[in-house]
């Protein structure tokens, strides 16, 4: 699991990794270097030089802390995985390598806990509950 997660250190579940960047650096790169930008169209790849794509690559990997599942049985899906963490922290993490898989989550769509939406990346989604009547600037 990948996440900026500041508080959480070593649980009975998790601990951090910090040999993971051998494993996790290959595809946050793909991941950073290819993503196209809203505003422009363009990614890094089409407007940074080699060197930039390097510097700005290793400014990024900077904002992450890597963890290690420890329990008996990894968990059977994302859904389950996501679950586990958001008991952990307040922020969600940002990938996952789940059964040999790299997934990022900022491109999956949706995520459900138990039947409700945890996760959506669809534009303007909150996240939070149909039953809950607070206007958008509340949430």
């Amino acid at each position: 699991m990948i996440g900026n997660w500041p508080y959480l250190g070593r649980t009975p579940e998790f601990t951090e990794c910090n040999d993971g960047w051998y494993l996790a650096a290959r595809d946050i790169w793909r991941g950073l270097v290819h993503y196209r930008d809203d505003e422009t169209g363009t990614t890094l790849f089409e407007t940074q030089s080699p060197e930039d794509l390097t510097s700005t690559a290793l400014d990024d990997l900077q904002n992450y802390r890597l963890f290690r599942y420890l329990g008996a049985v990894a968990p059977a899906s994302l859904e389950e995985a996501y679950k586990q963490t958001s008991q952990l922290s307040f922020f969600p993490p940002t990938h996952v390598w789940l059964g040999g898989k790299f997934i990022d989550i900022g491109e999956v769509s949706e995520i459900r806990v138990d039947g409700q939406v945890a996760l959506s990346t669809t534009l303007g989604f909150t996240g939070l509950p149909p039953d809950d009547k607070r206007t958008r600037f509340e949430k």
